[in-house]
């Protein structure tokens, strides 16, 4: 496996380095061995991987080294000579955080199947660590080239918002006629990246208004709770070592969101946050892409891949006047989103580089809580249960994905830890009450071929180790009156599919209690988030609650999808409530 490991300028190792070395990963220490005082060409070395349709040119390397380079044009001819459609990435880097970038960006060349031509180019501008013929932006664009047969094409990437050495003002009037356009008209003009141009139907569609302002949903005595039991509270230390001084001497901002696209912390240069405050991009607001429109944080929790959105591609005017980048963060074992990490600031951050940059910083956070938190060993599973057909059990640092049968029964017995006899547990998981305890017992065996007898137990059946479950969590975080933080680790219904009575019952039974809990709440970015879900969408008493909560002025679209389900449903709600629309 390919893993971006990270470093400062002048080859320091950061903790993630140190971290994966004492921890005896064999390919950080296979990479340290050969590099003696300068870990930055090892790095360059590492993330060369053994694929032939990519490779990486350069690197921040501490230390000169032209030795690296002729080798490295022989392998780039190689390789590309050998593959009909070649993917090449080529980088040359000369700080610490772009270098993360310029690994992520060539783990996402060899993982994706799609063979392309991508780049960084013109990011080492200069800087003395790296060879010769990689310094200065007019030698890096001439490296950011390679001769694919006998056709030469400039290395471009749709989710880079400006290429390197592009008119930034002229790009800003481009997009600011086709924003004026798409708002007047609803038509999308050519020249938008397709990003964007999606995020404006999406922004369009749930009635976001171009002149709008994003709202504050967190009080300072709630935020404070709700962010130090967030799961990225744990990894702040590594986020504010890769970005803080970055941020602080380019006069931008570094913010971490959670899943609901509300800020956690934002911090930064000063007179920045000053300015981003007078938009409401402050600790506590909701910036998610249904009530803010396109932005770099709510846009990449909605797509769920680093986005990069430059001055008028973003949705609301107040917004303009920025650029940001921003890539999500998951939790490393069951892939549940967590968040987002974003750098935002002015015009500058349309480089590529910043876009690699916030992956990569993702991505160490993702490596640090991996580190934090190791796959549960023996005495503990980690079962992912909402929102998918198939569960995810973790056990004993292992991955098992369960067919639906094997869900349904893990399910069922996670929630009755004591156990279940044989004809409870038929009643539990078959609609037919013609089905045998022959059956039920064929399936048993086959979950415990797969588990291991060790975790699998009878007389009454039920596991042998104690399951964390995704719904249990849910469940627990109502019963302690932590609404928003029981909705952020709702991510579906529970095996959404089954038809098995025990798992039907319990998966209303989880709805209906975070339903009537947010309800009761009446925040309106809580409730929104559950109406714009595919869950909820057609939801008429939470569209009702979402109507009578938003400010007037932004009340129309809720009012109008209320109506729509009032009719559709035809339940007689329109005289109870007094016809409100």
């Amino acid at each position: 496996m390919l893993r971006a490991v990270g470093l400062t300028t002048t080859g320091r190792p950061v903790r993630l380095l140190a971290d994966r070395a004492a921890a005896g990963d064999p390919d950080v220490l296979r990479a340290l061995r050969g590099a003696g005082a300068a870990p930055g060409i090892a790095l360059a070395g590492a993330v060369n991987p053994p694929e032939p349709r990519a490779v990486v040119l350069g690197g921040a390397l501490s230390r000169p080294a032209p030795w690296l380079l002729p080798p490295l044009e022989q392998e780039l001819s190689r390789r590309t000579a050998e593959a009909a459609r070649p993917t090449v990435t080529v980088s040359g880097l000369g700080s610490g955080g772009p270098l993360l970038g310029a690994a992520h960006s060539v783990i996402r060349a060899v993982l994706d199947d799609r063979p392309r031509t991508r780049g960084l180019p013109g990011m080492c501008d200069g800087a003395s660590s790296v060879p010769g013929p990689c310094r200065g932006r007019r030698a890096a664009r001439r490296w950011a080239r390679t001769r694919t047969g006998d056709r030469e094409a400039e290395l471009t990437d749709p989710w880079v918002a400006l290429e390197p050495g592009g008119d930034a003002g002229r790009r800003v009037g481009v997009l600011r006629r086709a924003y004026e356009q798409f708002t007047t008209a609803g038509r999308v003009e050519a020249g938008v990246r397709p990003v964007v141009a999606e995020s404006w139907r999406r922004s369009a569609r749930a009635k976001v208004a171009p002149e709008g302002r994003a709202s504050v949903e967190l009080g300072d005595d709630e935020l404070a709770v709700y962010r130090d039991g967030h799961p990225l509270s744990r990894v702040m230390p590594v986020i504010r070592e890769l970005m803080g001084a970055y941020a602080v001497d380019g006069e931008h901002l570094v913010a971490v969101c959670d899943a609901q696209a509300r800020l956690l912390w934002v911090e930064g240069h000063r007179g920045a946050r000053e300015r981003a405050g007078r938009m409401n991009f402050v600790e506590g607001a909701r910036w998610a892409e249904a009530v803010a429109g396109t932005n770099a944080p709510g846009t990449a929790l909605t797509v769920d891949r680093p986005v990069q959105v430059f001055a008028a591609e973003h949705f609301q005017r107040p917004v303009q006047d920025w650029t940001c980048a921003a890539a999500p963060v998951h939790d490393p074992h069951s892939g549940r989103l967590l968040g987002a990490v974003d750098i935002t600031g002015g015009n500058r951050l349309a480089h590529p580089h910043s876009l690699a940059f916030v992956g990569a910083v993702a991505r160490a956070a993702e490596s640090q809580l991996a580190l934090l938190s190791p796959r549960p060993r023996g005495d503990a599973a980690q079962l992912t249960a909402l929102g998918r057909d198939e569960a995810l059990l973790v056990v004993d640092g292992r991955k098992v994905r369960l067919s639906r049968r094997h869900s349904e029964i893990v399910v069922v017995l996670a929630h009755r830890p004591e156990g279940l006899s044989g004809d409870e547990l038929l009643l539990e998981l078959y609609e037919d009450e013609h089905i045998t305890p022959v059956t039920l017992r064929a399936e048993l065996s086959r979950l415990r071929a797969l588990l291991g007898p060790r975790l699998l137990r009878s007389r009454p059946y039920r596991l042998a180790v104690a399951v964390d479950a995704d719904f249990d969590t849910v469940g627990r975080r109502l019963a302690a009156g932590a609404v928003a933080a029981a909705l952020g680790a709702y991510t579906g219904p529970l095996l959404p599919a089954s038809r098995a009575p025990g798992v039907a019952r319990l998966r209303e039974l989880l709805r209906d209690q975070l339903r009537a809990s947010l309800i009761a709440r009446g925040d309106p970015g809580l409730l929104a988030d559950w109406a714009y879900s595919p869950w909820g969408e057609d939801d008429l008493a939470v569209w009702r609650a979402l109507a009578a909560a938003l400010p007037e002025d932004r009340r129309p679209a809720a009012r109008a999808r209320a109506r729509a389900l009032d009719l559709e449903h035809g339940d007689g709600a329109r005289t109870a409530f007094g016809d409100p629309w």
